[in-house]
């Protein structure tokens, strides 16, 4: 379903199926910090759950679909956080005025990602 704000902000309201992704999320719990490289506009995000293709995230604030977001996430037990860069795909609003995000990231960064996720509980460290 997609949503028309303001009569030319659109949002899509699905997400691409668990089938179609080449890599799995895993679960993940920490904050980050984004720069939106389309209006220069800075906040706080909730990263949900990481891929080496991609991030969900919640934010108070709305982004837009083909924004280029840069996104420094703030790695626990790490004192070098991860920057990722990636455009968003997808956007919906909850019912508590807060935005889930699709982030789909520009470089596929396997190592990177990796920083992320904790084998032992299959989330963030």
């Amino acid at each position: 379903m997609v949503k028309e704000i303001s009569g030319t902000d659109v949002f899509q309201d699905t997400v691409l199926s668990e089938d179609s992704r080449l890599f799995s999320r895993f679960p993940t719990n920490c904050l980050a910090t984004y720069r939106n490289s389309t209006d220069y506009s800075e906040g706080e995000v909730f990263l949900k759950n990481a891929s080496a293709q991609g991030l969900s995230f919640v934010s108070k604030d709305p982004l837009y679909i083909k924004d280029t977001i840069l996104v420094d996430v703030d790695i626990p037990k790490s004192h070098k956080p991860l920057h990722v860069q990636g455009e968003v795909v997808w956007i919906k609003r909850d019912e508590e005025d807060l935005w889930d995000i699709g982030l789909k990231l520009h470089n596929t960064r396997l190592v990177e990602m990796s920083r992320l996720y904790d084998p032992q509980s299959g989330s963030l460290e």
